[in-house]
């Protein structure tokens, strides 16, 4: 008789344990889930970007292939140094050089796009806008 009383003192923290258990083991699952699906859409948008600088700089290469005279030489070393870069680039999850690489591709490409804008149209800056108190 005893032994049936302890059972029943000891069934909400059998049941608070068993729950916690398996509440452990549900969320290690999502966990796992949420990250894969969280890093595969991170992966598209860094391939998306990757290929958006790829196809760019290979274009105004193209372009400054066939009308030299448009391109300056500080705008053709600025692209072939991001081909460069997108050529060396290894995207590998234990290597922390990947980033360091896709940050000096980015600071091309943005070189690259003021060097293509028209001179005076630059983008307004906190610098320069007139909301600025």
């Amino acid at each position: 008789m005893p032994g049936d009383f302890d059972a029943v003192l000891n069934l909400e923290s059998n049941l608070i344990a068993e729950g916690r258990t398996c509440g452990f083991d549900h969320g290690r699952k999502e966990g796992f889930r949420e990250g894969y699906d969280y890093g595969v859409a991170e992966a598209r948008q860094l391939g998306a970007e990757l290929a958006l600088c790829d196809g760019r700089t290979a274009m105004l290469l193209a372009v400054y292939e066939q009308r030299p005279h448009l391109c300056s030489d500080r705008m053709r070393k600025t692209l072939h140094a991001a081909r460069s870069l997108l050529s060396q680039l290894k995207i590998d999850a234990d290597d922390d050089k990947c980033v360091e690489q896709v940050n000096d591709l980015r600071a091309k490409m943005r070189m690259i796009d003021i060097m293509l804008r028209p001179l005076g149209h630059a983008q307004p800056t906190s610098a320069n806008t007139a909301l600025d108190f």
